[in-house]
């Protein structure tokens, strides 16, 4: 019994565990945050809110600049070629790139292109909330590959409480606290929460990083370089962000903000079946960086084909009740009138468990050089899922759109399986032994 004991406190007290509970915290606390907003704000304002984040995560995407993938990288290069005094130069490089980006991408759409989105959407929002919203998104989008450069500098326990994490569960408390302070909560005063615990978190990211690793060396790329070699990485990730967001864009043209709200909120629901992908990915980049980096191939696909048994299996666990229940469990998690969202949050979570079969692909493809490849392929299938989306229209509250998406993401999955077994001639489809699954002989 003691032995027992102490192995499940030395587990708990592992890097792998803690990045497992914090990402799950992150995921479970941004699904909080819906379930309380859509209770506590109007359908109109819940809409306007779904789509203002559907935004927000395009506007961090650009700003981010591709860092979150390019950052794991060359941190293990730079520790392969024994050069630790530059990770803290590196860092505050694509801090200032991405903050720099995303302020100009948020003028952009928030200032000069806000009008032409109200007129399509219907959704309002105030002049000081967009200004406020503009230096949240800039703050926020250089907090994304913050727990990526940690974990590429082999600072895995300090990775899982930094950048997003810490954001998403800061700004989670912030909103609660105000909830059982006050009882009331609107879309201003969200808005300006966000801006606050985004600067904190850049900050102490920031911080972090300097008395870790000091600021004595300077990166040995200079910002133009940085920029050319992370664009592929950045094109990927636009590329990945329009095959699975741009849908809310479509239903967003064709219907009101209610109809957005609960679309957007069965999306959502439905990216739960991708959490043991997302939570994986996060234990593991730094070792396929590394593997990438020594060249062992061998263990490479041993690694990548374990994980993906591992994700098919919990994405199984979670797909199951959003297929078979899927109205009841939009009512329960967002209250009364979103069961009607039930079909597309079964849909789309049919399409997320095909994701989950690719396992680690895009991921191992990025590290390994292939990012020109990768964004070619996710181009193609963001402008044709947008494309078929448009002309068919948004269907019942949106379910042809979803239809279509579905297949376009199981599609891309297919490819980025068959391009892996191309460039590095191994597989990343899941073993389907309990033992391969565990890695014991």
């Amino acid at each position: 019994m003691k032995r027992m004991v102490a192995r499940i406190a030395r587990m708990a007290v592992s890097p792998s565990f803690v990045a497992l509970f914090m990402r799950a915290a992150v995921l479970g606390s941004m699904l909080l945050l819906n379930a309380v907003l859509s209770r506590n704000l109007s359908a109109t304002e819940f809409g306007a809110f779904i789509f203002v984040m559907n935004i927000s995560i395009f506007v961090a995407i650009v700003g981010q600049f591709g860092f979150r993938s390019y950052i794991v990288k060359e941190v293990a290069h730079l520790h392969r070629d024994r050069l630790v005094d530059q990770y803290s130069s590196l860092l505050v490089r694509c801090y200032i790139v991405a903050f720099v980006v995303s302020l100009f991408v948020s003028v952009l759409i928030f200032m000069f292109g806000w009008d032409l989105v109200s007129d399509r959407t219907g959704i309002n929002i105030s002049i000081i909330d967009r200004i406020v919203l503009i230096f949240a998104f800039a703050f926020a989008s250089s907090n994304l590959f913050v727990p990526d450069f940690f974990r590429g500098a082999l600072r895995n326990k300090f990775s899982n409480i930094s950048g997003h994490y810490l954001y998403n569960i800061l700004l989670l408390l912030m909103i609660i606290f105000y909830l059982y302070t006050f009882n009331i909560i609107d879309f201003s005063l969200y808005v300006r929460m966000a801006l606050f615990a985004a600067v904190i978190c850049s900050a102490f990211g920031v911080f972090s990083s300097f008395l870790m690793f000091g600021f004595q060396g300077t990166y040995r790329s200079n910002y133009l370089l940085l920029i050319y070699s992370a664009v592929p990485f950045l094109v990927s990730n636009i590329a990945t962000y329009l095959m699975i967001n741009s849908d809310l864009w479509v239903v967003a043209v064709n219907e009101g903000p209610e109809v957005v709200g609960v679309y957007g909120a069965a999306a959502r629901l439905a990216l739960l079946v991708g959490m043991p992908v997302q939570i994986g990915l996060t234990i593991m980049i730094g070792r396929v960086a590394h593997l990438v980096a020594a060249n062992d191939i061998d263990a490479l696909e041993r690694v990548a084909r374990r994980a993906a048994a591992a994700f098919m299996v919990f994405s199984l666990v979670l797909a199951a009740p959003l297929v078979l229940m899927g109205g009841s469990v939009m009512r329960l998690v967002y209250g009364p009138g979103f069961e009607v969202g039930g079909h597309i949050v079964s849909t789309l979570a049919i399409a997320h468990f095909a994701t989950a079969m690719s396992g680690a692909a895009q991921a191992i493809l990025l590290q390994a050089g292939q990012q020109r490849a990768v964004m070619v392929i996710t181009l193609m299938f963001a402008v044709a899922n947008y494309l078929v989306a448009s002309w068919i229209g948004s269907g019942k509250l949106g379910l042809s759109v979803a239809i279509v998406y579905a297949v376009g993401l199981a599609a891309y999955a297919v490819c980025l399986i068959f391009l892996v077994r191309r460039k590095l001639g191994i597989w990343v489809l899941p073993y389907v032994s309990l033992q391969s699954i565990t890695g014991k002989q």
